[in-house]
């Protein structure tokens, strides 16, 4: 989605998902962040396009690796401090009831191969039209812009 939406076609400045929690499955927000010149209707359609295409033609081994990356790279964030640490496991404990789920959570993904997601995929993102959230951003005043950037342009 990040490649097609941001890179290719330029559409916003920004797309992901957010990874939900195992008593939501089937509930996987994505989102992109663009700016006013953008038409709203453009960028919901590439990713209704992009879901859409993950779940009808699946992704490859590569698309899949990545996705474990990025979330390997998260659980090392969270390790970075014994606050966070604590946080996760007590978030575990309180919100799904188990604080070995934050645990088994990494080896149950190390595990999941490209069918298992497209299965549950298949089962779960159905074609229904999603509800989504569109946050209004305030007008520009363009003199404010133009005055910002000469200010950064010209050495003070």
């Amino acid at each position: 989605m990040h490649r097609e939406i941001v890179r290719k076609r330029s559409l916003a400045r920004h797309g992901g998902r957010h990874e939900p929690e195992p008593q939501a499955l089937g509930n996987v927000p994505v989102f992109a962040v663009f700016t006013p010149n953008v038409s709203q209707r453009r960028v919901e359609e590439a990713i209704m396009k992009q879901v859409d295409a993950a779940r009808t033609q699946g992704i490859t081994e590569y698309e899949m690796e990545k996705v474990k990356n990025s979330v390997l790279t998260n659980r090392v964030y969270e390790l970075y401090s014994s606050d966070h640490i604590c946080q996760k496991l007590a978030y575990s404990e309180a919100i799904e009831g188990d604080y070995r789920l934050w645990v088994e959570r990494l080896s149950a993904l190390e595990t999941m191969s490209v069918e298992t997601l497209m299965q549950a995929a298949q089962r779960y993102w159905v074609e229904a039209r999603p509800p989504y959230v569109v946050p209004q951003t305030e007008k520009v005043n363009p003199l404010l812009f133009a005055a910002g950037m000469f200010r950064k342009l010209v050495p003070q």
